[in-house]
């Protein structure tokens, strides 16, 4: 059997790998932009994933906030792996 390339695919296989990602290395490195939407696609398949919001100052002094993802796999099912 073999996988299809598609950005769904590439993002797992990073996330398998222990890859931590957030919006804009997946975006560098698969192309998909919104990494958060991918997320609950996999976690309705069983997959577990550690989220860490990491908050920042914009150039114009606002507040701003983004989340890295990494596979939790010590709780995902050994299955998925």
């Amino acid at each position: 059997m073999t996988t299809k390339k598609t950005q769904k695919n590439a993002v797992l296989m990073l996330l398998k790998k222990g890859r931590t990602l957030n919006w804009l290395n997946t975006f560098e490195l698969t192309g998909c932009s919104s990494i958060s939407r991918r997320i609950p696609e996999y976690e309705k398949l069983g997959y577990i994933f550690i989220r860490e919001r990491k908050i920042f100052k914009t150039r114009y002094g606002t507040s701003g906030y983004f989340y890295n993802y990494k596979l939790d796999k010590n709780k995902t099912p050994k299955n998925l792996l």
